[in-house]
């Protein structure tokens, strides 16, 4: 394993000079905070969602993710509904891989402009700030490198804004993550976080009084890497069981159920398999997540919100 330890290492670290290596989700559809801040507030309940992701079993140093995200609504007593919502989140993420690891922490705030019933146009940004670690004692090179060994700690400002149109069955937003482009410090002359662009919709299609089927798709370019594109489906079967098949462009599908245990908590997994093979080895992964709601008692009329959406 120590030589797929250094290949996966020297990957990672030249493939640096090009673009991060962001961590993903496959539970993307039903947590949009994760990469846009303007989702915060958009909906009357109160969210708390946690998510794990255990990356490429089986190969050593591969990635593990985990995250914590806080949603909850600001509204006005003594009032049915608003004409502007607003809302406040809060974002944590911690992400492992061979050598690295990355820890971002965010306030994130949103605004939502009532167009008419049921349509909002939305606007967010979240502001924090990342601490990224190298250990050099964790990496073995076949020649010594001075630059290899080289440890580092630091800590960088994140700033992300985002946009969301939305309707009662479908959504569309743009997202600017990393605006504050930042310079790996100590790792690489050409090592950083550059900024990143996000596109993602969603529509969601009736198929009887039990059954919605939600149709989500997802763009990712960062500058200087290449684009990334993912698509998923979801079946709400009477908006409690919802099996997930979803698709990354030349990387991986995966499948997933989430399940509704009561009004208050969900929770979900998926399995992904990998594509490519590397050196006959299947980079497969396991994603868990879990989510306590608790709804607003302020609700516009006529409006339910549905767990998938």
């Amino acid at each position: 394993m120590k030589r797929n330890f250094t290949i996966l290492f020297l990957l990672f670290y030249f493939n640096s000079a090009r673009g991060q290596m962001e961590s993903h989700s496959n539970h993307w559809s039903s947590n949009i905070q994760q990469f846009n801040s303007a989702v915060v507030g958009l909906y009357p309940v109160f969210e708390a969602k946690t998510q794990y992701r255990l990356q490429w079993i089986g190969f050593d140093g591969a990635p593990r993710t985990s995250r914590i995200s806080i949603i909850a609504p600001l509204v006005k007593k003594m009032k049915l509904y608003e004409l502007n919502r607003h809302g406040i989140g809060v974002s944590m993420e911690s992400d492992r891989l061979a050598a690295f690891s990355v820890n971002k922490f965010q306030f994130q705030y949103g605004i939502h402009f009532r167009l008419k019933h049921k349509q909002r146009l939305s606007f967010g940004i979240g502001a924090g700030a990342f601490q990224m670690t190298y250990d050099a004692d964790r990496v073995e090179t076949y020649n010594p490198d001075p630059a290899v060994k080289t440890q580092t700690n630091f800590l960088k400002p994140v700033v992300n804004f985002g946009s969301i149109f939305s309707g009662e069955i479908y959504a569309a937003g743009f997202s600017i993550n990393h605006f504050l482009p930042s310079k790996w410090d100590k790792i690489g002359l050409n090592s950083n976080f550059s900024t990143e662009f996000t596109l993602y919709g969603k529509f969601s299609c009736r198929i009887n009084e039990n059954c919605n089927l939600i149709l989500s798709g997802l763009g990712r370019k960062t500058i200087n890497a290449p684009f990334v594109f993912e698509i998923n489906s979801k079946l709400n079967y009477s908006n409690r069981i919802f099996p997930l098949i979803g698709w990354r462009f030349n990387r991986s599908l995966y499948i997933g159920m989430e399940v509704k245990l009561n009004p208050k908590i969900n929770i979900a997994y998926t399995y992904e398999n990998g594509i490519a093979k590397f050196d006959n080895f299947r980079f497969n992964s396991h994603e868990f997540g879990f989510c306590f709601r608790l709804p607003n008692k302020v609700i516009e009329p006529g409006y339910e919100h549905k767990t998938s959406y």
